[in-house]
């Protein structure tokens, strides 16, 4: 009869689902996704860097935790009684004679390549991230010193990758290299062995021994990853042959994880007061609603963005989503715990399209400032939400319109030209500098008009004329002179002319003719 079952950790391998975890150490999402179960957990993990953020990507919790112990070089396993995340507390090993425990055994070696460089970047110090691993070879057993030799000299090149989980700091950095260079090395040398005892389970460590009269060096401690029980009709005898490599290096096996990728999501921006004031975004997945969950604090991609000499900040284009806005998520290199805004999206109640032929293109704000632009007539229209509007007609007009007032500042000379071509300079000119000139040239007439009244000048002259009302000329400190230096010069009234001074008056001339 052969008996399969699994033990009290499969309730952690249910459903797949989605879950998030910000600012967090790994310790505390293990304790997080345990926290239900009702068998020993024993957390201990050597990585201790924070993680930014960690997404459970359609997966169970044990798959989760599987993925997170290969990422970040963690032991995972059940012995039966405990779920150990981490390195176990305890260091205690069996001890396995040669000729008393072990039926048989055989030692097995595969170079694999160790030598790796890890990047990252750290986008918020705009700092890029880079640790090698030295060649310094763990552990201390001198079989895997000889195995690990041998490789260097087979795969002499050194690899460069991306980090296997976004990091804040080199620390983290140099520790997720240290232990990658670890598993490696841990995987060049296992043993495979038969024994009778059953004084071993999955993830003990057991010292290998042979006895004095072989005269042969023991081969170390190794911690069981993988182990097979017999049990003969009867129950009379028992056997298990079980797979272990280096203690003193903890490595994951290989076969029981895999990579997960995700793909572009939806999400719903819930935040944007960026406490850095770095333009980033907290946002929503449809799926984090119930639990009250949100993402840390995003990058926003940008069609142009960065700094120059002279704008080094916000250069290029900026435009943060709002709060409510519906935008696309995408996940560097594929790994969820990487998620940046790709963009934002209209939905059906907030979307019009471009109109008849697509014919318009815009921007707009919140408060409802407006550029449009329409390929139909060439237009541009520019407007504020209290009705300023500048329009260019696409037939070389301009409109400005603006409801309460209108000012032009200019620091040291403005000016208005109309009339300018190729051919020939401006026909009419208004400028004004800093030192109080103003200056209006007209090259044929200049008219200033108020109702009826109006001064006209001209090539032929200047004509002054008062339709209703009078005329006045007064100077208050000053004389006041009218004079023709080549012509006539005339002072009539129609009914009634009067010449007068204060205490005198001179009427000279060559001939004075006075009702002649």
């Amino acid at each position: 009869m052969r008996i399969i079952g699994r033990g009290d950790v499969v309730s952690l391998d249910g459903a797949p689902t989605m879950n998030s975890f910000i600012d967090q150490q790994l310790s505390g999402i293990v304790s997080e996704v345990t926290r239900d179960t009702y068998f020993k957990v024993e957390c201990n993990p050597r990585y201790k860097g924070i993680l930014p953020y960690a997404m459970q990507y359609r997966e169970s919790n044990f798959e989760f935790l599987n993925r997170l112990s290969r990422i970040y070089g963690e032991l995972f396993y059940y012995d039966g009684r405990t779920l150990f995340f981490g390195t176990p507390k305890s260091a205690d090993s069996e001890k396995l004679f040669f000729d008393k425990d072990l039926l048989n055994l055989r030692t097995g070696a595969s170079a694999r390549p160790r030598k790796y460089a890890h990047y990252d970047y750290a986008a918020e110090e705009d700092k890029f991230l880079r640790f090698q691993a030295d060649d310094q070879i763990p552990g201390g057993n001198p079989l895997i010193d000889d195995v690990v030799n041998r490789a260097d000299r087979l795969f002499p090149e050194k690899g460069v990758i991306p980090s296997n989980s976004p990091v804040y700091t080199e620390f983290n950095l140099q520790d997720l290299v240290e232990e990658r260079k670890a598993d490696a090395v841990g995987r060049m040398l296992y043993i495979e062995a038969e024994t009778q005892t059953c004084r071993i389970t999955l993830g003990s460590v057991v010292d290998i021994l042979f006895p004095e009269a072989m005269d042969v060096p023991a081969l170390g401690k190794y911690r069981i990853t993988a182990i097979q029980h017999y049990v003969s009709t009867g129950g009379k005898n028992y056997s298990n042959r079980f797979l272990a490599s280096p203690a003193l290096i903890d490595c994951v096996p290989e076969a029981y994880s895999r990579e997960v990728k995700a793909y572009p999501e939806m999400a719903i921006v819930s935040d944007n007061k960026d406490p850095k004031n770095h333009g980033r975004v907290k946002v929503q997945f449809d799926w984090q609603k119930p639990k009250g969950l949100s993402t840390n604090w995003l990058r926003v991609q940008t069609p142009d963005a960065g700094s120059s000499k002279k704008v080094t900040t916000n250069r290029g284009f900026v435009a943060i989503p709002e709060v409510g806005d519906q935008v696309m998520v995408g996940f560097e290199y594929g790994d969820p715990h990487r998620p940046f805004v790709m963009g934002s999206l209209f939905h059906g109640k907030s979307g019009i399209g471009g109109g008849v032929d697509n014919k318009i293109k815009s921007l707009s704000t919140r408060s409802g400032n407006r550029l449009e632009l329409n390929d139909e007539d060439g237009s541009i229209l520019l407007a504020d939400p209290d009705s300023v509007k500048m329009r260019f007609d696409g037939k070389g007009n301009a409109t400005t319109n603006a409801n309460i007032s209108h000012s032009i500042n200019a620091g040291n000379k403005s000016s208005i030209n109309v009339g300018a071509t190729k051919e020939q300079p401006a026909q009419a000119v208004i400028s004004a500098d800093a030192e109080g000139n103003i200056l209006i040239d007209g090259k044929t007439k200049i008219t200033i008009q108020v109702g009826k009244n109006r001064i006209e000048i001209s090539k032929d002259g200047i004509i002054t004329t008062a339709a209703d009302g009078s005329i006045e000329t007064l100077a208050q400190t000053g004389s006041v002179s009218i004079e023709s230096a080549s012509a006539e010069a005339s002072l009539k009234g129609s009914s009634k002319t009067k010449v007068g001074g204060g205490e005198k008056t001179y009427v000279s001339g060559g001939k004075v003719e006075i009702n002649s």
